[in-house]
């Protein structure tokens, strides 16, 4: 006999189903010998239940002399074996041929069982690893699924020709269609607004992927698309990866961060333009005013071409007094100007002087509506005058934002000042809105920038006017802890917004009374100490000391604190060698440290002070910090 296949081992588990002895012992001698772990059944009922019990790889179905089984029974039992059987069945027993591997002839020959045997049991095999494929490659489809979907970038797979292949759930929130029906869809019908086709076209004929941003109308956002062609080992596959990712909000603030380098630019040259040109402006100014009066006064006896040249004078102060506004104007960027009045500031009564006073060109051009919110604006610390100037070049910049007046009509257009209380981002808001051409996303870039408009190429019919406005709008804004920003209007147009911060405002409820407790600051600084002590010497009683063995010896000689503010970094005795020699003699007392931390701390120190449950304050330490941590500390020696 041949020897045994490899297959045919202890590891091999047969179900023989023969009724004549005969027949088993000539399958069992051949098996057995090659250490199988064969189990008999002389009934198709019994082999089932077999079966049922305990799964075989391979089942030998003598059909010659042995009741065939139900079909279907047994595909059902027989799992993931495989069927060999002895003898051909019966013309009816066709689907039974069907479900089978093979059929093996009497007289039975042992080699040709052994080869139908390993045959059988190799497919056993390779249908089972293809099974376990089959499960992985579901799962990793699964995993891979939940993984794209959890992408916060839109991400789409795309053929040649457009075809949807694959989209994250990112992609079906941003068009509004799920997976199914995303794959229905041409790429240019699901995402119209971008036509990514060109793109996807030469991404896919050159080979390399590529980055843009693009800004589809309509939207109103902003999309940084990447493309991507798959390769696979290094061959093209005539597919691509497209990358959609906002970045409406990072552009914003990119645009916001550049204008601020930009405005300290200016209040650099500003500081010394305007130094520069106000010597001789102020010259140029009052004599030209006193020749004006001097002519004026012999305006009688003057011959006609002096007259001349008295309005030549007058119209020369106009411009030199036009300059002195611009460098006016510039000053405000300079830092000698950078303090802000400290007043009480009624933004009721701002809105109501402005109004007022561009009421007469406002009625030319347009209707104006003023939704004033129900309760008066809360009252504002600030300056009334830099402000009242900032609404004042709001609502210019509205009218300016319009057609010329022969270009409309008085119904046709709109300028609306809005105002609310949000209490819940502590601010107030102020809206002027206009119903003009809408301002192309470049122009609201640089709307704040100064003498912009003269750069920009505006829509037709839009008033250029040269000037600082909006720029030094944007300049006093932000020294009052605001806010500006340009945007689209509601219902069309633009408008201009202005936040400016409730914190600090006037009529605010004075801070609730706290018992004075005992302070002690450790600082080898001794202009901070001294800062420290005007902060807080007002609502507490504050002990300085200028290193860490005098805080030490103070504390050694009993005297007791509520909080102990404890720089990290000093010479002699650092922070923490003065709070573990502390906590060696005082539990309770090291507890009561807070630590003043400002970089500048080995690693190893650092590590140390993570180990230490204590709070921190980073310096610069304003006010309130100090005042937090002092109550904080002050709720934890109660609970004690």
């Amino acid at each position: 006999m041949d020897s045994c296949p490899a297959l045919l081992g202890p590891r091999a588990s047969v179900l023989l189903v023969a009724q004549q002895r005969l027949h088993q012992r000539a399958v069992a001698e051949v098996l057995q010998a090659c250490g199988c772990a064969l189990r008999i059944a002389a009934e198709a009922e019994a082999a089932l239940a077999l079966l049922a019990a305990v799964p075989s790889d391979l089942v030998i179905w003598d059909v010659v002399a042995t009741q065939a089984p139900d079909p279907q029974a047994l595909r059902s039992a027989l799992g993931e074996g495989t069927l060999l059987l002895l003898g051909t069945p019966a013309v009816e027993g066709a689907e039974l041929l069907a479900l089978a591997e093979g059929c093996l002839p009497w007289p039975l020959e042992p080699s040709l069982l052994l080869r139908s045997c390993e045959r059988a049991l190799q497919r056993t095999a390779l249908a089972r690893k293809g099974r376990r494929f089959d499960h992985a490659l579901r799962q990793a489809e699964k995993d891979w699924g939940r993984l794209l979907d959890i992408l916060p970038d839109a991400l789409v797979l795309c053929d040649a020709d457009g075809h949807i292949l694959c989209a994250n759930r990112a992609l079906c929130d941003l068009v509004g269609l799920d997976t199914a029906e995303l794959r229905r869809r041409l790429l240019d019908e699901a995402l119209s607004p971008l036509q990514l086709r060109p793109r996807l076209r030469e991404a896919l004929t050159t080979g390399a992927a590529f980055t843009f941003d693009e800004s589809p109308p309509g939207l109103g956002r902003t999309f940084t698309i990447t493309v991507s062609p798959l390769r696979q080992d290094g061959a093209a596959t005539g597919a691509a990866v497209i990358l959609l990712r906002d970045v409406t909000d990072e552009r914003r603030l990119q645009r916001r961060l550049l204008l601020g380098e930009r405005m300290a630019a200016v209040g650099q040259l500003a500081a010394g333009l305007a130094h520069e040109i106000n010597n001789p402006l102020s010259f140029v100014l009052s004599n030209l005013q006193l020749a004006g009066e001097l002519l004026q006064s012999q305006s009688a006896q003057m011959p006609t071409p002096l007259r001349e040249l008295e309005e030549m004078l007058g119209e020369c102060l106009v411009g030199v007094r036009r300059v002195r506004d611009i460098v006016r104007d510039l000053r405000t960027f300079a830092s000698t100007e950078a303090h802000t009045a400290d007043g009480e500031v009624r933004l009721d009564d701002l809105i109501d002087v402005a109004i007022r006073l561009t009421r007469s060109e406002v009625q030319r051009r347009a209707r104006l509506v003023y939704e004033r919110d129900l309760s008066p604006l809360p009252p504002l610390r600030g300056d009334a005058g830099k402000l009242g100037h900032v609404l004042l070049n709001l609502l210019e910049q509205a009218l300016h934002n319009l057609p010329a007046p022969e270009d409309s009509g008085r119904c046709n257009h709109c300028i609306t000042v809005r105002t609310r209380v949000d209490r819940r981002l502590g601010q107030i808001e102020i809206a002027v809105a206009d119903t003009g051409p809408t301002l192309s996303e470049e122009v609201r870039a640089h709307l704040f920038e100064p003498f912009s408009q003269r750069r920009l190429r505006l829509p037709p019919g839009l008033s250029a006017r040269a000037g600082m406005g909006l720029a030094v709008s944007y300049e006093v804004v932000q020294r009052h802890g605001g806010q500006i920003e340009a945007r689209p209007g509601p219902q069309g147009g633009n408008e201009l917004i202005v936040r400016l911060p409730l914190v600090g405002s006037v009529g605010q409820a004075p801070p609730p009374r706290v018992p004075r407790r005992r302070v002690l600051f450790v600082d080898d600084e001794p202009l901070l100490l001294r800062s420290y002590h005007r902060l807080i010497g007002d609502l507490h009683d504050v002990t300085t000391v200028a290193s860490g063995r005098e805080a030490l010896a103070l504390l050694q000689q009993g005297q007791s604190f509520d909080t102990i503010f404890c720089d990290v970094m000093m010479p002699a005795m650092n922070g923490l060698e003065l709070h573990q020699a502390v906590a060696d003699r005082d539990a309770r007392c090291a507890r009561r440290f807070v630590f003043l931390t400002g970089g500048g701390a080995s690693s190893e120190l650092l590590e140390r002070l993570r180990q230490v449950d204590n709070p921190r304050v980073d310096k610069p330490v304003a006010r309130e910090s100090l005042v937090r941590a002092i109550e904080l500390q002050a709720r934890v020696a109660a609970s004690e």
